[in-house]
């Protein structure tokens, strides 16, 4: 780990004397009042330090030339649950330790403790990279599985010393393409205290099958903390990835903040003045202001028709229904006409029958 902490000598308090003086015993830079201190390993003056920065708001972190907030580096490095979370975080993810449990107890045949199936089942058909074909039959799309997971592991993640990106990989690749659970897992009426001893090898098997989904369940939902806690606001594009994660989280104030500085850094970008408008439209229902970045999104991109739907839909919410049923009418003319072109594209159809749908409904 090569780590960074950067802080000013300004306003020298007992705190800053402090700082100075760890800073002065390892390898830094001071210039311009300013003190970049570099560790290559954790250890206690580095917890220290970084516990003396944590309400600085001129003191910053860099990891690999990405700015990571202080605070949120102080938390993992300090976290409690370090040694024992096997490359999976135990502390923020309470709500998987269960489900882990439950496979874990299916494996070793511990028989009053069999993983919920229905439970399981569930979960299953949540997940984006597996498809339900009915009868408990699943396929994996194990490049799609791996394209989220890079794609979320992107940010420098080295802080945390125990978890292993390549492992959660390995696991992908360790799944089989297609499975299906015992009929037992299906049936609502089913008694699971008792196994027959082919029964139990069959749930048993079936375990050892989807333990690597749950990891790869965990994984997703660890990245977009990661990235919404880690990611760094230094350049447009990162900033966006961090609102997007924050988003997905419910932290619509953080979101909206970094989706602005998104368009500081790059005002030209229409998909995230779209983004920022579906944050005002859901997130705050602040429909005027919503409308004003999708409008921006369309003078920057007059082929983004989504953001002319969720104008009209705007519109359609503050009452201004005459205006709304325009919009509607044009949107619906444009897509037509997109469909003349290209009469497969399946995502223009599905737009095309929500917004007949919302005109019908607006006349009714």
């Amino acid at each position: 780990m090569n780590l960074t902490v950067i802080f000013n000598e300004s306003r020298l308090t007992q705190e800053k004397k402090a700082a100075i003086e760890i800073a002065k015993k390892y390898e830094h830079v001071f210039r311009n009042g300013v003190y970049k201190v570099k560790f290559s390993k954790n250890c206690p003056d580095l917890l220290r330090l970084l516990e003396l920065c944590t309400n600085w708001k001129t003191a910053s972190v860099s990891i690999d030339n990405n700015d990571v907030g202080i605070s949120d580096v102080y938390d993992v490095l300090s976290c409690s649950a370090i040694n024992e979370c096997n490359s999976k975080c135990n502390k923020g993810f309470s709500q998987y330790i269960d489900v882990i449990r439950w496979i874990s107890n299916a494996i070793e045949g511990k028989e009053n403790e069999f993983l919920d199936p229905h439970f399981l089942l569930e979960e299953l058909l949540c997940l984006d990279s597996f498809e339900g074909h009915g009868e408990g039959t699943f396929t994996i799309d194990k490049k799609k599985l791996k394209k989220e997971i890079e794609r979320e592991y992107s940010i420098p993640i080295s802080i945390c010393q125990k978890f292993d990106k390549n492992r959660i990989l390995s696991q992908v690749d360790a799944l089989p393409d297609k499975f299906t659970l015992p009929e037992e897992y299906l049936d609502e009426n089913a008694e699971f205290n008792y196994f027959d001893k082919d029964t139990k090898e069959g749930l048993q098997a079936k375990a050892e099958i989807v333990a690597p989904i749950f990891a790869k369940a965990i994984a997703k939902e660890l990245g977009t903390v990661i990235i919404a806690n880690f990611g760094t606001e230094k350049n447009a594009k990162p900033c966006a990835v961090k609102a997007d994660a924050l988003y997905e989280l419910q932290r619509y104030e953080e979101s909206l903040e970094c989706y602005s500085k998104s368009l500081d850094l790059d005002p030209a970008n229409a998909e995230v003045w779209y983004k920022r408008g579906e944050l005002l439209e859901i997130g705050f229902e602040k429909y005027e202001e919503a409308i004003q970045s999708y409008e921006k999104a369309l003078k920057l991109n007059s082929n983004m028709f989504f953001a002319l739907q969720a104008k009209g839909v705007c519109l359609d919410s503050l009452g201004k229904y005459d205006e709304a049923i325009v919009t509607y009418k044009k949107v619906i003319g444009l897509y037509k006409k997109r469909l003349e072109q290209n009469p497969n594209d399946e995502e223009t159809k599905e737009n095309l029958q929500t917004v007949e749908e919302n005109l019908i409904a607006l006349k009714s």
